[in-house]
């Protein structure tokens, strides 16, 4: 079964069972147009989720998947983590389009270890991001769920 964002921009395959709850968040206000979906464990003391996000940038913000991936996202990291690091970045193709993906680990404040998967695509001025983060039992135990997120997943802006 796929959870479908309102507008149909994002999709991905929803997580079997009861233990998840889906939601969506879109904004559309002119030059932050964003599409974002997650899903993620019902019980917080489980912290880990999948989300799936699309939104546009200006055209002289476009970056390439390995700029995004190694250059601004760690900036993102180091604001919400204690300490993070980057334990694998290699480029690959998602649907045709060039890709970067990380493995992070990480030291959040309050939760303390953070496992991370993020996948990065661009097209045009599109930015789509795959991620999986959480506790790293947590986040060990739901290696099926997110092999068929990142598989799985759909963007109807990211046509070859």
């Amino acid at each position: 079964e796929m959870y479908t964002s309102s507008d149909g921009l994002v999709a991905a395959p929803r997580p079997g069972g009861s233990a998840w709850e889906c939601l969506e968040q879109i904004a559309s206000e002119t030059g932050q147009e964003a599409t974002l979906i997650k899903c993620r464990h019902v019980d917080r003391g489980r912290f880990f989720f999948l989300m799936a996000k699309d939104y546009s940038v200006p055209t002289e913000e476009i970056k390439t998947p390995d700029d995004l991936a190694n250059r601004v996202f760690p900036g993102t990291y180091q604001k919400l983590f204690q300490s993070h690091e980057i334990v694998d970045s290699k480029a690959l193709v998602h649907a045709g389009h060039p890709a970067q993906e990380l493995r992070v680990e990480a030291v959040h404040a309050s939760m303390g270890p953070i496992r991370k998967r993020e996948r990065v695509i661009t097209a045009g001025n599109h930015v789509f991001v795959l991620s999986a983060e959480g506790k790293p039992d947590v986040y060990d135990a739901e290696y099926p769920a997110i092999e068929a997120w990142f598989a799985g997943a759909r963007f109807k802006n990211l046509t070859k």
